[in-house]
C-alpha cells in the first residue's frame, strides 16, 4: 500500500480515539476560550484532552492562538463530514434511546 492511500486511515485513527471527534466538533460550534474551560465543559481528564489537542494540532485541525484553540480549515472540512456519518449511522446504525438527530 502506498503512502498516499493510506491518508484517510491515518485520520480515521486519529478521530477514532475516544474524544477526538466530539472535540473536533465542540471547537468548531463553541470555540472554547481555553484549555481549562475544555476540561470543565466537556469532563475529560487534563492528560486526555492534551493528548488529543497534540494530535490535532499535528494533524493540521487545530491551531493554538494564545491560549485560544481554533479550528483550522482542513478541520472543518472534517467536521463537515460528519453530518454525512451522523445520517448513514441514523439509517444503518443501532439507534439508542438517548440518540437524537440533534444529539448524534
Amino acid at each position: 500500500m502506498s503512502d498516499s492511500s493510506c491518508h484517510p486511515l491515518k485520520t480515521l485513527h486519529v478521530l477514532g480515539k475516544r474524544h477526538t471527534a466530539v472535540l473536533l466538533e465542540e471547537i468548531n460550534a463553541r470555540h472554547y476560550t481555553g484549555f481549562n474551560h475544555m476540561v470543565r465543559k466537556m469532563g475529560v481528564t487534563p492528560k486526555v484532552l492534551s493528548e488529543r489537542l497534540t494530535e490535532l494540532e499535528g494533524s493540521d485541525m487545530v491551531v493554538k492562538n494564545g491560549e485560544i484553540y481554533e479550528i483550522t480549515p482542513k478541520g472543518k472540512e472534517l467536521v463537515s463530514l460528519f453530518q454525512g456519518i451522523k445520517a448513514f449511522h441514523l439509517k444503518f446504525g443501532e439507534a439508542s434511546p438517548e440518540c437524537t438527530e440533534q444529539q448524534c
